[in-house]
């Protein structure tokens, strides 16, 4: 007798084969057996389907039978029997299993997992990238992005300053220096998109490789006021 899993409430083709009674070991083929199930050690019955049949495949003494879900709903041993004049009894016992099984994961290589903040969802705290610890980040539950390179050359430690909220622009990038000038400054407006490029050794605002910029003239003070496009 062999035992294999079913999932349970799930359609499924169930075999066995036939032994001649005559000497229970010579092939008995070429029958029609009749199906009985028993499901978790119940009384034997008719499938769903009411009385029926198994198939032969082929001609080779073994026969099959497709399960409904109705033969399938029930947890536990599920024996199934076909019977025939001069032939052993077709025996076989499968395992009716969940179809869905839950998992509790609780542990990763022995080591317990976080507990969860929200009840379902799984709780991933990120530590290290490519094995290396990430930064601690200055507030609580915002990844800390530290920009080291720009198109692969290093970025020098302060190059890129914070912009104070409320200040015009937003975003500071230093480095442009189209006209001979070190460590230009490009702001872009918040109203719109907008962009300039002040030379720290110059006394205006001017254009340098920005496209449709445009400032307020309130945040210039006494800086010409340019127009790129």
């Amino acid at each position: 007798m062999a035992e294999m899993t079913l999932l349970q409430s799930t359609a499924a083709t169930v075999v066995g084969r036939g032994y001649l009674s005559a000497d229970h070991l010579s092939t008995a083929t070429g029958l029609d057996p009749a199906i009985m199930i028993s499901k978790a050690g119940g009384n034997f019955a008719n499938p769903a389907a009411g009385a029926s049949i198994m198939t032969e495949i082929e001609a080779t003494g073994w026969y099959k039978f497709a399960l409904g879900v109705g033969d399938t709903d029930t947890l536990g041993a599920l024996i199934i029997r076909g019977t025939h004049a001069g032939m052993d009894n077709i025996e076989v016992v499968y395992q009716v299993v969940a179809a869905n099984v839950a998992a509790n994961v609780t542990q990763w290589l022995s080591q317990a997992c976080a507990a969860v903040t929200v009840n379902g969802v799984p709780e991933v705290d990120v530590t290290h990238w490519l094995g290396t610890a990430a930064a601690v980040p200055s507030v609580a539950g915002v990844p800390e992005v530290d920009i080291t390179y720009g198109a692969g050359t290093a970025i020098a430690a302060g190059a890129i300053p914070n912009v104070a909220a409320g200040s015009v622009g937003g975003l500071a990038v230093i480095g442009l220096n189209a006209n001979g000038y070190d460590g230009g400054w490009v702001w872009f407006d918040t109203a719109g998109a907008a962009g300039f490029v002040r030379s720290s050794s110059a006394t205006r605002w001017s254009c340098q490789s920005v496209r449709y910029a445009w400032l307020p003239v309130a945040s210039l003070g006494s800086k010409n006021t340019p127009y790129c496009s």
